[in-house]
């Protein structure tokens, strides 16, 4: 159906975050809710706007808020940066937030630098069998190609155990 997305009042929101952000352009919930709903170069103006804040007021910021705007410019930077700045972006994001696991995503830029052992070393140091089934897939998927057979089939075993995902096995074989 072609009114499943229709909101009658889209442009009354639309115009209400405008207000929003034009009334408080530096409040961090506004910045936060600003670059959770942005995308591209707009996402990377956003996130680099909340770390010039934070640097004005360094003690309203909590290490976790700034993980997510390194993890969106990370996020971002797969796709309109360079490598150098996915790595700085998304090691930033860990380093305020020990729970957040992009090694997956770091993994795969070490693996265009041709930073092969590093790549396995990141993957390595976290596998967890309560990780996201597809960010464990991937993260199969990937040690395969970087020669790691053995260690790759046993994260595809604890793959395998979650029934909701489709496994290619063709990859695996």
């Amino acid at each position: 159906d072609g009114y499943d997305g229709y909101n009658p009042l889209q442009k009354d929101y639309n115009r209400c975050v405008k207000e929003l952000i034009a009334d408080f352009p530096t409040n961090k919930t506004v910045l936060l809710y600003q670059l959770e709903n942005s995308w591209g170069d707009s996402a990377i103006t956003v996130a680099n706007k909340i770390l010039e804040v934070k640097s004005s007021a360094p003690d309203n910021w909590k290490d976790q808020e700034l993980s997510i705007a390194y993890q969106k410019l990370a996020n971002t930077y797969v796709y309109y940066g360079t490598t150098e700045q996915v790595i700085n972006s998304a090691e930033s994001a860990q380093a305020l937030n020990d729970t957040l696991d992009l090694s997956y995503l770091l993994a795969q830029q070490y693996e265009q630098k041709n930073l092969y052992s590093k790549a396995i070393e990141l993957l390595l140091s976290r596998i967890d069998s309560t990780n996201d089934t597809q960010l464990s897939y991937n993260k199969a998927i990937l040690l395969l190609e970087l020669g790691e057979d053995k260690k790759a089939l046993e994260l595809f075993q604890i793959v395998q155990k979650d029934t909701s995902l489709y496994i290619d096995n063709g990859k695996i074989a």
